[in-house]
C-alpha cells in the first residue's frame, strides 16, 4: 500500500512539473508574440492546437467508452470458455482495465490529431486556385484544403472504429458473450454490437476507396508522376467497384441487428474481400498486357497532362522564350554602349572575399563575418553591383577566462555594422577596395551607416538583458572600449521577482533570480537569430537558406525570402529535394522583413495569387502585408531567390520539352554545367548579374545560369530571373542556335588550362610558396555575344588573404589574361575586332 502510495505520489509530482514548465514555456511564448504584435497569431494558434486536441479526444473516447459499457452491461454467469475459473478472476478488473487503456488510447488520439491543427484550419478557410485538375475538373484548391481533411477524418474515424471494435471483442470474451466452445459462439447482445461496428467499419472502408480515386493523380508507378493509362482505365473502375462492394458488405453488416441470421452479411462481407483480391489483380495485367506493349501511344495526353501541371506548380509555365544568336562580334561602339554591364562584372568570388573580409576587417577576434551576400545600389548615381557582409559578433571567439554569464548575457550583445565593396574594384596588392569599412562604419560613398548595431543576425543565437545598470560593449577605440545602451523599448520586461523566476526556469539560468543589475526598465531580448525568430512566428512556411542584409535610411534590415508548399498538386513532378519536406508545388510568396536593431518582423506578400498564401492570410488575419507597403528604399533590394530559382532551374532541364513524345524519349534533357574552383570541378552556382537583357535598354538586376545538353559540353541556353520594378519575377529563356558550337563553361576551361601564358603563370606560381586560386567562372551574355570571365585569387601559404592579380576573359578565339578586367577585355574584344579588320580582304 504504502510503494502505491508513493507511486502515486512520484507521478502526480511528475505531472505538475511538466505542466508547471509547460506553462511557463507557453506564457513566455505569449508574451514574446505580443511584444512583435502577433499575439493574434500565437492566440489562434494555440486555440487551433486545443480544439484539434479536444476534438480528437471527443471523437475517440465516448466510441471507446460505449464500447466498454456496452460489453460489459450484462456479464453471462456461464460463458463460451474451458476454464471458468479464469473468467471469474479477469471478470473482476476487466471494466476498470479496458476504460483505463481507452482514457490512455483517447489522449494518445488527441495528441496526435493535435499535430494536424494547420490542415483543419486551412479547410476552414479554404480558397480556390482558378486552375482544375484534367482528370476530375475539380479546382486545385480542392486537392489543397478539402481532400487532405476527407481523408484525416475517414483514417482517423477508421483507426478509432477498428480500436474500438477490438475492446468490444475483449469485453465480450471476458464477460461470457464471446468465445469458443464446439465451434465460434457469440450471444444476441454481442452480435447485435459487433455486426453494427463492424457495418461502419466498412461503410468507412467505402468512403475510403471513393476517396482513393483522386490518389491516382499522385501515382509514382507510371512513365510520369500522376494517373497514366492503367490508373483512368485500370483503378479508377476498380475503386468504383470497391466503393459499392463495401457499401454492400456494410448495409448487410447493418441489417443482421435485427436480422435472424448474419450469414446474407458473411456472404457480402465474403464477396467484399474476393472482389478487393481479384480486381486488385486487373490494373497491373492491363499495364503489361496492354500499356507496356504500346506505352507512347496509350500515355501520350497523360504525359502531357504531367508537363501542363508541371510547369504550373512551379510558375515555369511563364517563361518567355527567345533565340539569341552569337554570329556577331562586338564592335567599338557595342562596347562603349555596354560599359555599365562590363563595369559591373563580378571578379570576387564570395568565398576569397569572405576570408579576406575576416582578414581585414574583423578588427577584433570576436568579430566575425557569417556570409557575404550580393546586391545592388544606386551609389553617386550610377547602378552599381556590390557585395556586402555583416561583421558579427561571436561569443564563442572572446578568450575562455572572459566568457561568463555577465559578458555574454549583459555585456557583448551586438555586432557592428558591415563592410561594402565594388564587385570588381581592386587595390593595387589585389585586395577588395572598400566603399563601407571599420568600426563605426565609415562610407565613401552616399551610402551611409547610422544604425550600425547588429543585436538581431545570423549568429545571435543566446538571449540578452538590456537597459540594465551594466553599460553594453559597443566596439573597441584603441585600447579602450565605447560602450553602449540599447534605446529601444523591445523585448520583455524584467520587472518583478515572478518574471525572474520564470525566465530563470525557462532560459535555465539561475544567476537571474541573484544578479543586483536589474532595473525597473530592464528588459530581454529572447530568439535573437533571424532564421529561428521567424520559424517560430511562420513554422507553416518554408524558408530560403540566405537572409541578406539591406540598408535604407541609415539602417539595416534582413531580407529573407520565405516559400508556401505543398506535395498536393496533381500530376505536379515532386521536387527530389533532400533537405526540405517533399513538395510538388511552390511559390515565393513572402518577403519577410527583420529590423537588425529593433528586431520588428514584417511578413510582406510578393505573390498573392497564390492560393496558399490567401488561406494562411485569412487564417492569421493582420500578418501578412502587401508588398507595396515595403519602403521604397527597401522594394529597391528586393530580389529573385536563389534557392527558388534552382528549384525552378533543375525542374526546367526536363520540362522545357513540352512536346510529350519529345519528353516521352527524353530527347532534350539539358544539364546544370560544371565549372573549375580551386582546381576541383563542381557544379555550376546560379549566380547574380547587373546587365541589360537583350530586349531592354537599361541594365538590371538578374539571376542567371546556363545549360549545356546532356553528355555534352557546349552551351544550349541560360535562364535569367529579373528583379527590378515591374519586370520582378519575370523567367527569360534564350537559346542558342543549334547549328552554331557555343562553347560551354568547361570547354572555356579546358581552353584556358591549355592556354601556355596561363597555365606557365600558374606554374611559376604554385612553386613559390603560393596558391593559386581559380574563382566561379562567370558567363556573360552580351550583345549578341558570350562573354567568359575568370578571376585568378593568389595566396601565401603563410596568409590567409587572397589576393586577385589576374583576370580571364575569353571571348571567341581569343583567350585574354590580363591585370585588370579593363585589360583583359581591350585584349580579348578590341584586340580581337582589330586582328579581324586586318584579315579582311582588301576592297
Amino acid at each position: 500500500m504504502k510503494k502505491t502510495r508513493n507511486l502515486v505520489l512520484l507521478a502526480f509530482v511528475l505531472f505538475v512539473w511538466a505542466a508547471l514548465a509547460g506553462g511557463i514555456s507557453l506564457y513566455i511564448d505569449g508574451l514574446w508574440f505580443e511584444s512583435l504584435g502577433y499575439w493574434q497569431v500565437f492566440r489562434i494558434t494555440v486555440l487551433a492546437r486545443s480544439a484539434s486536441f479536444l476534438l480528437g479526444l471527443a471523437v475517440t473516447f465516448p466510441l471507446l467508452w460505449v464500447s466498454v459499457w456496452l460489453s460489459s452491461r450484462q456479464p453471462r454467469s456461464q460463458g463460451f470458455w474451458f476454464k471458468q475459473e479464469f473468467v471469474e478472476v479477469a471478470r473482476k478488473s476487466a471494466k476498470a482495465a479496458l476504460l483505463l487503456v481507452s482514457i490512455g488510447v483517447s489522449v494518445l488520439a488527441g495528441l496526435a490529431f493535435q499535430s494536424n491543427w494547420m490542415t483543419l484550419l486551412q479547410y476552414l478557410h479554404r480558397a480556390t486556385a482558378g486552375v482544375t485538375d484534367p482528370l476530375f475538373e475539380n479546382d486545385i484548391g480542392f486537392y489543397f484544403f478539402a481532400l487532405p481533411v476527407y481523408r484525416l477524418g475517414v483514417d482517423f474515424l477508421l483507426f478509432v472504429g477498428f480500436l474500438a471494435l477490438l475492446i468490444a471483442a475483449a469485453g465480450y470474451l471476458v464477460h461470457g458473450h464471446l468465445g469458443y466452445l464446439n465451434g465460434f459462439r457469440l450471444t444476441r447482445q454481442a452480435r447485435t454490437h459487433l455486426s453494427g461496428a463492424l457495418g461502419i467499419l466498412l461503410l468507412l472502408v467505402a468512403a475510403r476507396f471513393w476517396l482513393a480515386r483522386y490518389e491516382i493523380l499522385y501515382d509514382i508507378h507510371g512513365v510520369v508522376f500522376g494517373a497514366g493509362y492503367a490508373d483512368v482505365n485500370g483503378w479508377l473502375p476498380v475503386y468504383w467497384l470497391l466503393t459499392l462492394a463495401a457499401t454492400v458488405a456494410g448495409v448487410a453488416m447493418l441489417a443482421t441487428i435485427t436480422a435472424s441470421t448474419v450469414r446474407p452479411a458473411v456472404y457480402c462481407t465474403l464477396g467484399f474481400i474476393v472482389a478487393f483480391l481479384l480486381l486488385n489483380l486487373y490494373p497491373p495485367l492491363l499495364q503489361t498486357f496492354v500499356v507496356n506493349p504500346n506505352e507512347l501511344q496509350k500515355e501520350q495526353p497523360f504525359i502531357r497532362n504531367n508537363i501542363l501541371s508541371t510547369l504550373r506548380a512551379y510558375r515555369l509555365d511563364q517563361v518567355e522564350t527567345h533565340d539569341f544568336s552569337t554570329g556577331k562580334r562586338i564592335t567599338n561602339k557595342e562596347f562603349s554602349e555596354n560599359q555599365p554591364t562590363l563595369r559591373n562584372i563580378r571578379l570576387w568570388d564570395w568565398r576569397p572575399l569572405l576570408d579576406a573580409y575576416g582578414q581585414l576587417q574583423s578588427i577584433r577576434l570576436y568579430y566575425e563575418f557569417e556570409d557575404v551576400d550580393v546586391d545592388r545600389y544606386t551609389i553617386d548615381q550610377q547602378y552599381r553591383q556590390v557585395m556586402l557582409s555583416v561583421r558579427e559578433l561571436d561569443f564563442g571567439r572572446i578568450s575562455e577566462s572572459a566568457q561568463n554569464w555577465i559578458n555574454q548575457h549583459f555585456q557583448y550583445t551586438h555586432g557592428e555594422g558591415l563592410c561594402m565593396s565594388p564587385v570588381n574594384e581592386v587595390t593595387a596588392e589585389g585586395l577588395p577596395e572598400f566603399f563601407i569599412k571599420d568600426i563605426p562604419p565609415r562610407s565613401t560613398v552616399d551610402v551611409k551607416i547610422t544604425r550600425p548595431e547588429i543585436y538581431y543576425g545570423e549568429k545571435t543565437d543566446y538571449p540578452i538583458f538590456v537597459r540594465t545598470k551594466l553599460k553594453e560593449f559597443d566596439y573597441p577605440t584603441g585600447d579602450t572600449n565605447a560602450t553602449t545602451t540599447y534605446r529601444a523599448d523591445r523585448g520583455l520586461a524584467v520587472n518583478s521577482m515572478i518574471r525572474r523566476l520564470m525566465f530563470s526556469w525557462e532560459l535555465g539560468i539561475y544567476q537571474i533570480l541573484f544578479t543586483g543589475n536589474f532595473t525597473d526598465e530592464s528588459r530581454v531580448l529572447l530568439h535573437r537569430q533571424i532564421q529561428d525568430r521567424v520559424r517560430r512566428l511562420a513554422p507553416f512556411l518554408l524558408f530560403d537558406h540566405d537572409p541578406y542584409i539591406a540598408i535604407d535610411e541609415g539602417r539595416l534590415f534582413w531580407i529573407q525570402d520565405a516559400y508556401t508548399a505543398t506535395d498536393r498538386y496533381p500530376y505536379s513532378e515532386p521536387y527530389p529535394s533532400r533537405n526540405n519536406p517533399r513538395f510538388n508545388y511552390l511559390r515565393n510568396s513572402v518577403k519577410i522583413v527583420t529590423d537588425a536593431y529593433l528586431g520588428d518582423v514584417t511578413f510582406y506578400v510578393s505573390d498573392p495569387s497564390d492560393p496558399l498564401i490567401q488561406v494562411y492570410s485569412r487564417i492569421f488575419p493582420g500578418m501578412f502585408h502587401p508588398l507595396a507597403e515595403l519602403s521604397d528604399g527597401l522594394k529597391r533590394h528586393v530580389r529573385y531567390p536563389v534557392d527558388f530559382f534552382d528549384v525552378q532551374r533543375d525542374m526546367f532541364r526536363r520540362y522545357h520539352m513540352t512536346d510529350p513524345t519529345v519528353f516521352f524519349n527524353q530527347e532534350d534533357v539539358w544539364e546544370i554545367p560544371n565549372e573549375i574552383y580551386r582546381g576541383n570541378e563542381q557544379l555550376m552556382d546560379s549566380y547574380y548579374i547587373v546587365m541589360s537583357l537583350p530586349e531592354a535598354d537599361h541594365e538590371e538586376f538578374i539571376l542567371l545560369i546556363p545549360y549545356t545538353p546532356r553528355n555534352k559540353n557546349n552551351m544550349i541556353s541560360w535562364l535569367a530571373a529579373r528583379s527590378d520594378g515591374d519586370a520582378y519575377g519575370k523567367l527569360v529563356l534564350y537559346q542558342f542556335p543549334k547549328q552554331e558550337l557555343t562553347y560551354g563553361p568547361m570547354q572555356i576551361e579546358a581552353r584556358i588550362d591549355q592556354n601556355p601564358e596561363i597555365s606557365q603563370l600558374i606554374t611559376l606560381w604554385s612553386q613559390k610558396g603560393s596558391r593559386v586560386i581559380r574563382g566561379n567562372l562567370l558567363v556573360i551574355p552580351i550583345a549578341g555575344s558570350v562573354l567568359y570571365v575568370e578571376p585568378l585569387y593568389l595566396q601565401a601559404e603563410k596568409s590567409e588573404i587572397p589576393e586577385l592579380t589576374r583576370v580571364i576573359v575569353v571571348y571567341g578565339s581569343e583567350v585574354a589574361l590580363g591585370e585588370t578586367l579593363d585589360e583583359a577585355l581591350g585584349r580579348a574584344i578590341l584586340g580581337g575586332n582589330a586582328k579581324a579588320e586586318r584579315a579582311r580582304p582588301p576592297g
